[in-house]
């Protein structure tokens, strides 16, 4: 359930619904870490019925990649490439690693991604939803954003999250959101949804620390509320320092293991240097560790990023 963010998923609702009709748009999210951009992506993910969903979150170290964020985009699309003009199939096919051959042309890249992307439209809508979109690799950001400013009257939709202050391939010539903090009032309605309930005469101390970013309403120890210093730390590094807290309590096997999992975003790969590293045990299998990174980086859908 998404708390206090009523206005900005009717605008996203909006969004969605002038797509169906065969109005193309693209709304870009910003905000700081842990303020809900993830949570509202989902959201609307969920509420893209009758859409189809192209989905991807970038990832840090995929970023120097060229081409990998538009293949996650595009891959579900590639049986349509014979439909293309020959020069765009043929620069996709190499920039998507299907088909050996020199570097490709960039418009021809760019073109070939509109293209593929207005087609695919033409079945039914599409919703093309990025998460982090500030990490895509650069030909994949432009390549992306080029389609988006060429698109007019298609049953197409562009909604992406980036982090504040982080340059993209979407800054200019798109509408944008930016995602600001929690009302008091709900910052505490969101508070029950914590694992680990804070003590009633520390609420008022705790939405105090927060400043109604969701992650640090959702993972702040809550003995943070009781005793925390009273030095002025923004609540993404306040949740950064209470990660950090809880890595050291774990085993040296565990924090290898999670850091396997923070350089690679597949977990079978994760799995295979793990075993070869001779770190799979019942403490540390990458399947959990992977599943605790990955809940205490989303935290909750209640709002996070």
């Amino acid at each position: 359930m998404l708390v206090g963010r009523e206005v900005e998923r009717a605008r996203i609702e909006a969004l969605l619904e002038a797509g169906r009709r065969g109005r193309t748009g693209t709304l870009v999210v910003a905000g700081e870490p842990g303020i809900g951009k993830t949570a509202l992506l989902e959201d609307a993910v969920a509420l893209a019925a009758g859409m189809r969903v192209l989905r991807l979150t970038a990832v840090e170290a995929e970023s120097a990649l060229p081409f990998g964020g538009l293949h996650a985009v595009l891959r579900p699309l590639v049986d349509r490439l014979p439909g293309l003009d020959e020069p765009q199939e043929r620069a996709l096919r190499v920039a998507l690693a299907l088909a050996a051959g020199d570097e490709p042309d960039v418009l021809a890249v760019n073109a070939g991604t509109l293209g593929l992307l207005a087609e695919a439209a033409q079945e039914r809508p599409v919703l093309v939803a990025i998460d982090d979109a500030h990490w895509l690799d650069g030909p994949s950001g432009d390549a992306l954003a080029f389609a988006a400013r060429r698109l007019e009257g298609e049953e197409l939709v562009f909604l992406l999250t980036v982090r504040a202050g982080e340059a993209s391939s979407f800054d200019r010539g798109f509408e944008r959101l930016e995602l600001g903090p929690l009302a008091r009032s709900d910052a505490q309605r969101l508070l029950p949804q914590r694992l680990e309930p804070v003590p009633a005469l520390a609420i008022g101390r705790m939405l105090d620390i927060a400043r109604g970013n969701p992650l640090a309403l959702l993972e702040l120890p809550a003995a943070l509320a009781e005793d925390a210093p009273a030095e002025d730390v923004d609540p993404p590094d306040r949740v950064r320092r209470a990660f950090a807290a809880r890595l050291d309590t774990l085993p040296a096997r565990s924090k290898r293991v999670l850091a396997l999992a923070a350089a690679e975003p597949d977990p079978v790969v994760v799995r295979i240097a793990s075993e070869q590293l001779g770190l799979e045990s019942s403490d540390s299998s990458p399947r959990r560790q992977r599943a605790s990174s990955v809940s205490s980086r989303r935290a909750s859908s209640s709002g996070t990023r």
